[in-house]
């Protein structure tokens, strides 16, 4: 059997995340926003009663919404897919060819890598510096004779800005391959958006998602944002094979969501305010440091392994990311989302226990 299965794919590292309860534990591994927004759910119980039926495969009504939402683009430059994961995964299968050079920064989001060995591609590294900045210098010389490159900006799982617009844009006066920088997190970054570059460099895309800032993690479902030539091989690789990618419960979160503007501003404020409360309480243990992080998720250095950690939490059914699984991370670094407020405490609790060797 194994001789049928394509050598990329035998090649390609498997991620073992471990058995994670979907409901009844604290899960923190995934960033996830502890918050339901309000108007997306009653919109998913109302479509759910359409569930017989095949979702939109157009989906023009809420490209359109997106459009006006991000600006300085048309409805004909956003294409939806199945969560950023799936819009990834379709960039590699429409643009990295066996033995390609692709960029990637390490640490950094481990579906880039997975997409690019499944299409039999060569990663090509930059590391991050300790402080996890970004050597402007080293990235553009690593660019060259690379045909992608992927930057998630802000960076998974550091939680930094790694490029301004500016450097971003200096990228693009020179390089000729495709750049994709990935805003997953920009409702939450307050950084400058990449996006008005669209128009004058057609080789960059930007990809948006409405898990981490809406809430709609579990709906699976993300946008890329790019010029017009590259949405029709978009629509070749994935709109005529994978037409109803985007099921029609996530069409209707996230139409809610462009609905709602101005509730969802609030929904976002009232995350950032959950987010920073937390990390406060955070920096009150001893033996933690707190990085500054501008996701969805906090970052914290401790005095112990961050295994040691993570199965000690397990032990308490509080399940957290270990970031030795990432490339160039230290093993002493923890990657935690915010909590509910009614599991806060018990988590601040756990790793006080912890902390002071009481466990």
């Amino acid at each position: 059997m194994k001789k049928l299965v394509r050598q990329s794919v035998r090649n390609m590292k498997l991620l073992k995340w471990g058995n994670v309860p979907c409901t009844s534990a604290v899960r923190l591994m995934f960033g996830e926003n502890p918050y339901v927004f309000q108007p997306a759910l009653k919109a998913v119980r109302q479509e759910a009663t359409f569930m017989n039926f095949y979702p939109d495969p157009v989906k023009n009504d809420l490209r359109a919404k997106i459009a006006d939402y991000v600006g300085k683009v048309l409805t004909e430059n956003i294409f939806l897919g199945n969560g950023e994961d799936g819009l990834i995964e379709l960039i590699a299968k429409v643009f990295i060819e066996e033995k390609d050079e692709v960029l990637l920064i390490a640490p950094s989001f481990p579906a880039y890598l997975a997409a690019i060995q499944l299409m039999g591609g060569k990663e090509k590294y930059v590391y991050l510096e300790k402080d996890f900045s970004l050597d402007f210098d080293k990235l553009q010389k690593s660019l060259k004779k690379t045909k992608l490159a992927f930057i998630a900006n802000p960076n998974n799982p550091t939680g930094n800005l790694l490029l301004s617009f500016e450097q971003i844009e200096e990228i693009l006066k020179f390089y000729q391959g495709i750049l994709v920088i990935d805003e997953c997190y920009f409702e939450l970054s307050k950084n400058k958006s990449a996006i008005s570059l669209i128009k004058k460099y057609p080789n960059l895309i930007v990809l948006r998602s409405f898990s981490k800032s809406f809430g709609l993690s579990g709906l699976r479902i993300g946008y890329a944002i790019a010029d017009k030539e590259i949405m029709k091989f978009f629509e070749k690789a994935e709109g005529s094979s994978q037409v109803f990618a985007v099921n029609r419960l996530a069409q209707a979160g996230a139409m809610a969501v462009m609905d709602n503007l101005n509730l969802n501003k609030k929904f976002v404020q009232k995350f950032l305010k959950r987010k920073k409360d937390f990390e406060n309480k955070l920096k009150k243990i001893k033996g933690i440091k707190v990085f500054e992080t501008r996701t969805s998720f906090c970052l914290i250095k401790t005095d112990f392994l961050a295994k040691e950690i993570k199965e000690k939490l397990i032990l308490q059914n509080i399940f957290v990311k270990d970031c030795s699984i990432f490339e160039n991370m230290d093993p002493d670094l923890v990657y935690l989302g915010v909590p509910r407020e009614e599991d806060e405490e018990e988590v601040f609790e756990a790793l006080k226990l912890i902390m002071n060797n009481e466990w």
